[in-house]
């Protein structure tokens, strides 16, 4: 019998600790048994292939070719072979869900759902996993003695890396959290206030003089609309030996990236209606929903800060929506 045609020891171990292992790493065990297969495989082939890079470091590129290698040597039942085409389809679907939970759109809903979904895939495949290993286990030869003791690779995969995981995890999410309170806030008549100067007041000149553009208008557009409302919010702090400069500092970094993302997303917005106009005016409209690269190169948000500068007045007049909510804050003070 050649090198080639000999049989693979596949790893082995028993199906009932192929199904815990994988429970308990929170699926991480998977990585570690990849690793194992691999190496099995190119220890009986001859072949030069890094089990490695394989196993931990590129394993969605190579998981579905070892899962064929394993189902071309063991000629498994029916139900075996479902189990070898569902598994590589649940750990690239795994790794997809782990890659969409995004803390920038943190939501409580949003995690319990995720989480809900991750509990069910790992049991799902730690289930499908252990129907692989048993068959596994008959192909193996009979003197192949199932590996009970934890090795030290094992034992990281199982304690380590679900234990990074976890802190990984607990960090994002308690960052995500403050984020989450800091907008939330907003609700606040006092911080609510405090925000919106901000942002019409520092933060959109700021942001509008990186992109080389200084505004001329725009601070004195807003101060003659909300003069009212806003001397009225400067008593109430000169009654807490307070003023708006000093209330701007205590703005959150949190609070500060939200406003900048929001200025931002409003430019971009402002670029894109100014390009459509444009391509309407010469005749040539834009028909999709993206604006084309070179486009942006012609009207840059430069010009959209300028259109805004210029035109300041006019937007903060018309804004009913944000004129009615500054009053009704200023009532609830």
């Amino acid at each position: 019998m050649t090198e080639k045609n000999r049989n693979i020891i596949f790893y082995p171990i028993s199906a009932k600790k192929m199904f815990w292992c994988t429970v308990l790493s929170l699926g991480f065990y998977q990585l570690f048994w990849f690793y194992k297969n691999w190496q099995a495989i190119r220890f009986v082939g001859r072949i030069k292939i890094n089990p490695i890079l394989r196993g931990w470091i590129l394993p969605m590129f190579y998981v579905f070719q070892l899962f064929f290698i394993i189902k071309k040597r063991i000629s498994p039942s029916g139900t075996t072979v479902f189990c070898l085409w569902t598994a590589p389809v649940l750990f690239i679907f795994d790794l997809f869900l782990s890659l969409t939970l995004s803390f920038d759109e943190f939501t409580l809903r949003h995690v319990f759902y995720w989480f809900l979904f991750e509990f069910i895939i790992l049991i799902i495949t730690a289930f499908v996993l252990s129907i692989i290993q048993n068959n596994i286990n008959k192909y193996n030869s009979e003197q192949t003695e199932l590996k009970k003791k934890v090795s030290v690779g094992e034992f990281f995969t199982i304690i380590f890396l679900p234990i990074f995981f976890v802190i990984s995890f607990a960090y994002n999410y308690v960052n995500a959290l403050d984020r989450f309170r800091d907008i939330t806030s907003l609700t606040e008549p006092h911080k609510f206030l405090t925000a919106i100067h901000f942002k019409h007041m520092v933060a959109y000149p700021a942001i509008c003089k990186k992109h080389g553009y200084d505004m001329k208008f725009y601070r004195k557009a807003f101060t003659d609309t909300f003069t009212d409302e806003y001397t009225i919010f400067d008593k109430k702090l000169q009654e807490k030996n307070s003023d708006i400069t000093k209330e701007w500092k205590k703005l959150s970094a949190n609070m500060v990236n939200f406003i900048n993302d929001l200025i931002n997303s409003e430019l971009k917005e402002m670029q894109k209606t100014m390009i459509r106009a444009s391509t309407e005016a010469l005749g040539n409209p834009i028909t999709s929903n993206d604006v084309p690269e070179e486009l942006k190169s012609i009207l840059t948000i430069k010009d959209a800060c300028k259109a805004v500068d210029y035109n300041a007045k006019k937007i903060f007049r018309a804004n009913i929506n944000q004129k009615n909510a500054i009053l009704e804050k200023i009532k609830e003070l």
